[in-house]
């Protein structure tokens, strides 16, 4: 699905910071870094369009108020299926805690998901790429010599 960050509805100022980060993989996400330092996919802009695939995240940030005080918003967009949709929070918290009780991550990880938005986007993020099962290449490349033999088995006995 495409979307671009300007959609998502953050309430933005021209005056302050807006940005956005693509998680394409788990080699996008660095947990030995603090906040959002842990993102590190590449920048996207903000009114650039993004086909975000299955397991890919679009991470958008922007700020707006008053001189004296203009916080951060901050959603995951995520990826994958017939439609978009932004990070459930509570599932997303709850999904860490399961974590840390299942022995995945350790104490000082959730407390620094806890003291930091952007670190549980990708501590979160991390965690699902965990929990998707990796490509045993070497297996396929074994299952396709085995085809490739047999099928040159069964050529040879309809030649015969």
């Amino acid at each position: 699905m495409i979307t671009r960050a300007a959609d998502w509805g953050l309430d933005t100022d021209s005056r302050w910071k807006k940005w956005a980060k693509l998680i394409r993989s788990i080699d996008d996400i660095d947990l030995s870094k603090a906040n959002g330092y842990s993102l590190t996919g590449p920048w996207v802009g903000w009114t650039d369009s993004v086909a975000l695939g299955e397991g890919q995240y679009l991470v958008i940030a922007a700020e707006s108020g008053s001189r004296a005080n203009h916080p951060y918003s901050y959603e995951m967009i995520i990826g994958g299926g017939d439609e978009l949709r932004a990070d459930d929070h509570i599932a997303r918290n709850a999904d860490i805690d399961a974590a840390l009780a299942a022995g995945k991550i350790n104490e000082q990880m959730r407390a620094a998901a806890q003291n930091s938005c952007l670190y549980s986007f990708a501590l979160w993020a991390w965690l699902q790429y965990q929990a998707t099962p990796a490509v045993d290449r070497d297996a396929l490349a074994a299952e396709r010599e085995r085809l490739v033999a047999r099928i040159a088995e069964i050529d040879a006995q309809r030649g015969a």
